[in-house]
């Protein structure tokens, strides 16, 4: 059946072969310093399949400042953006607020990305009109609108490793644009048997006697990855109407389907926790409108979101020496302790802006935000779970507000000045909590209310170059989870007083576009960040060990971020970036067992990467196969402290790492593509968690076709 469903998706996209699409130039764009002013690096719907991204996740790593961050016990991928975790940098879909609405932040795997127009990436400063949370930076995400008459595209993706058929991806969309009105749907769906570790990974259970499964030891064996089957499904659809030019009313559904499956356990040892998530499903429809004029432009969101996922838990750890392995014996017999997270967010945006004159505008913003989040809590359960009263044991409810304004300045040609202000305010509505001893909690926290404010200086040097100096005090509030959660064992004591996040970033930067073949782009920056949420252990332990989410740290993270594009000439383009940061932690109350934290995991000092372009027939007809592209590509991280510790209390550490890549494509005709990739090339052996190593050498091919 495996194979007869990978053929029918490659048939399906080659049935598409008679569409047309124009060749993606390899000349290098100029340089835009005469457009809107920002700070942002833009990945485009190209440079995202030149690449073969298929997730947001992937398509994030090749951005300075960015680190990829995944694995542990939740199977989860996420980043840090210059130092800062991906909490404090929110997620957006046109516009609306895509997270947790427990724990601030979501799987990025399973945000696939062939639907999407663009991403743009926002370090430290964003405009005021963004909105609340957005401390360290914000992502956004822009789907694709049709743009002709007729579109039809159908990618399919076949992946393969030392294991053979590994996982396959498929996107199939169909749009229409004409005078007064426009439709498009996009379906993917990916489907993964397993990836597999690099050849040089040793199982730990060969240094514990060789322990089996029940008997006390870990699982993971070379080769696959123990639990690494996934699945991940999203279908969009986005139907609009454009009365006149300067009019766009659109509607938007978006559904994602993901199973995680089981969490694969940690490799350092043999205890291991035993996590499974069998589902995780998002509704996401919203409404936009947005006028554009010459002097006025408004833009109006509304959204609702459904978000509902399970956790099935098995007793806490694998094996302990000669204890035998419990949590094993239970995912065999198929017991397990079972919750049930149900959520919705509601919310309208309005935001716009008037020019006055020549050289000034205003601009203002006002958002709501309504969210819930529900937990229900079954134990020992091997039937379906019965969403009444008697099983739920969380009930919150909250609402967020922002309102902002913002003044732009052009008094003479080169120069832009753009200064903000804002409050947001979180209101806490309902919070009922049943605690692990059998009491409940029924009781309001106070209201917070903060204010942010940002500046920006924008100056074009000539044409093709500017520098630009921006500066933004921005807030995160603590999510529901930091303040209230147990983490399911009563050992995490709740903290409803933690205060905001608050951060000061400064950026000193300069893009430019030299001899019509250099695009560059660096920047410097300074971050500030204080009342850093962390979780801290209480000393002397009571009943075994206490921890709490508190306000901890003052930390400044600084660096150095640098990017570029060179063309060569018709055969060759060379991109490349590098990224320089360290970080200095100014203040600590504790740390594992009362210890100050001296060093923060995941900050590598060094990180760089390039790939080149060759197009070796780039002026020669050969006929029906044309714009033949090889890319080799590599990526460097430097080495960089873990967030796990030996029995001494010592942080362990990564090693530094670099991986290679390598792509093939052509147009097979002038209406298909063909490519053929290999990643991780030489088999590299990396972690982007401690216990969690990463997939090694695998192979990919596709057909792509598109009209």
């Amino acid at each position: 059946m495996k194979k007869r469903r990978i053929t029918a998706a490659l048939m399906c996209s080659a049935a598409l072969c008679f569409a047309q699409e124009e060749e993606e130039a390899v000349r290098l764009p100029g340089a835009e310093v005469s457009a809107e002013k920002e700070t942002t690096e833009h990945i485009t719907r190209e440079q995202m399949n030149a690449r073969g991204d298929t997730d947001l996740w992937q398509a994030m790593r090749y951005i300075p400042g960015v680190l990829l961050t995944g694995g542990t016990n939740r199977n989860e991928s996420a980043f840090t953006l210059r130092g800062q975790r991906a909490t404090d940098v929110p997620l957006y879909i046109d516009g609306i607020p895509w997270i947790d609405p427990s724990r601030g932040q979501v799987d990025y795997v399973p945000f696939l990305t062939g639907d999407l127009e663009s991403i743009d990436i926002m370090k430290g400063y964003t405009s005021m009109l963004m909105g609340p949370n957005n401390l360290a930076g914000a992502v956004v995400m822009r789907l694709a609108k049709p743009k002709k008459p007729l579109e039809l595209f159908g990618k399919s993706t076949v992946e393969f490793d030392g294991g053979g058929y590994a996982a396959n991806t498929d996107v199939l969309s169909a749009g229409a644009k004409l005078d007064l009105f426009y439709v498009k749907g996009t379906f993917q769906w990916r489907g993964r048997d397993h990836w597999r570790l690099p050849g040089s990974f040793v199982p730990s259970y060969d240094t514990d006697g060789g322990k089996l499964p029940g008997e006390g030891g870990n699982p993971q064996r070379d080769g696959d990855r123990f639990w690494s089957k996934r699945t991940d499904l999203k279908a969009s659809a986005i139907v609009g109407v454009t009365p006149f030019e300067a009019l766009d009313i659109w509607a938007t559904y978006i559904y994602v389907d993901s199973d995680k499956d089981f969490s694969a356990p940690d490799t350092r040892g043999t205890e291991y926790q035993v996590w499974q998530w069998p589902f995780l499903t998002w509704h996401k429809t919203s409404l936009n409108a947005k006028l554009t004029g010459e002097r006025l432009n408004a833009n109006f969101i509304g959204y609702f979101d459904k978000f509902d996922n399970r956790l099935n838990s098995y007793p806490e750890f694998g094996g302990r020496d000669n204890r035998g392995d419990p949590a094993w014996r239970a995912y065999q017999s198929g017991v397990h302790a079972t919750s049930d997270y149900s959520d919705w967010t509601a919310g309208t945006n309005l935001d716009g802006s008037f020019k006055i004159g020549e050289i000034h505008k205003v601009s203002g913003a006002f958002q709501w935000r309504k969210t819930t989040h529900k937990v229900y809590d079954f134990a020992n359960q091997t039937i379906e779970p019965d969403h009444t009263e008697d099983y739920k044991t969380n009930d919150m409810d909250e609402n967020m507000f922002f309102g902002g304004a913002e003044y732009a300045i052009n008094p003479i040609t080169a120069l832009t000045a753009v200064a903000g202000v804002g409050v947001d305010v979180l209101n806490p509505k309902k919070l009922w909590k049943l605690n692990s001893n059998g009491s409940t909690t029924d009781e309001l926290t106070d209201t917070l209310v903060i204010p942010q404010w940002s500046a920006a200086l924008f100056y074009d040097l000539s044409e093709n170059h500017e520098l630009h100096l921006s500066y933004a005090k921005k807030n995160r509030f603590p999510t529901m989870f930091e303040r209230y959660s147990t983490q399911g064992t009563g050992r995490n004591k709740p903290n409803p007083d933690l205060k905001p996040v608050e951060t000061h970033n400064t950026e000193l930067g300069y893009k430019g576009y030299f001899l019509d073949r250099i695009n560059v782009s660096m920047a410097a920056y300074y971050n500030y960040v204080y009342n850093i949420i962390a979780q801290v252990y209480f000393v002397p332990p009571v009943d075994g060990y206490e921890t709490q989410y508190q306000n901890v740290e003052k930390t400044a993270f600084y660096g150095f971020e640098f990017s570029s594009e060179l063309y060569l000439n018709d055969y060759l383009a060379l991109h490349g970036r590098f990224g320089a940061q360290k970080y200095h932690i100014g203040y600590s109350a504790g740390g594992r067992n009362a210890k100050p934290y001296v060093a923060l995991a995941n900050l590598p000092e060094l990180t760089f990467g390039g790939s080149l372009v060759i197009t070796p027939l780039a002026n020669v007809d050969t006929g029906a196969v044309s714009n033949i592209k090889l890319v080799p590509s590599l990526e460097y991280v430097g080495s960089r402290l873990t967030n796990a510790f030996t029995e001494g209390q010592t942080q362990t550490s990564f090693p530094s790492y670099m991986l290679a890549h390598i792509s093939l494509s052509c147009d097979i005709t002038k209406f298909a593509s063909l490519s053929l990739g290999v990643r991780n090339l030489f088999d590299e052996l990396y972690e982007l968690s401690a216990g969690s190593p990463q997939p090694g050498r695998s192979f990919n091919i596709s057909l792509e076709a598109r009209y």
